[in-house]
């Protein structure tokens, strides 16, 4: 394809491989409900059922 061509009155030739993409009709608004923190700001662990509760006592050292 020669760069010479003048370009059609309706937009880019569909057989053109330099041509942008046709984007007609892409929505490109935020969604209305926020969406989940990223997931490094998530918390990874929810509980320990074997640890302590806050204020527990810690078992003493093994004693040799």
């Amino acid at each position: 394809m020669s760069d010479n061509r003048d370009q059609q009155p309706g937009g880019y030739d569909p057989a053109d491989p330099w041509a942008p993409p046709n984007r007609d009709g892409v929505e490109l608004s935020k969604p209305a409900e926020p969406s989940p923190p990223p997931v490094h700001d998530q918390q990874t662990v929810t509980s320990m059922p074997a640890a302590p509760g806050p204020g527990g006592d810690v078992p003493p050292p093994p004693v040799a």
